[in-house]
């Protein structure tokens, strides 16, 4: 962790990069299985929003199917908050 507070204080793309790369390997960690492999820098329709990392949800067991069917979401949007 003490890493990562260093990528998060640089005031640069290349440490707004790395900082996403890692909690993206982390969250990969924890989701991936049940949660699909997710899509990164992932733009909107209209191409004006971007979202760093989509993980779509087919998985089947109890609770990942509760929160696809009760709350009708279908992925788990991840949105990297990495500037200064």
């Amino acid at each position: 962790m003490r890493k990562c507070g260093y990528i998060y204080k640089k005031k640069s793309m290349a440490g707004c990069k790395e900082y996403e790369s890692i909690y993206i390997k982390k969250l990969k960690y924890i989701f991936v299985p049940p949660v699909s492999e997710p899509k990164i820098q992932s733009r909107r329709e209209s191409g004006v929003d971007i979202r760093d990392a989509i993980f779509p949800k087919r998985a089947t067991n109890a609770n990942w199917k509760f929160i696809r069917e009760d709350y009708d979401a279908k992925y788990v949007v991840i949105e990297f908050k990495n500037y200064a």
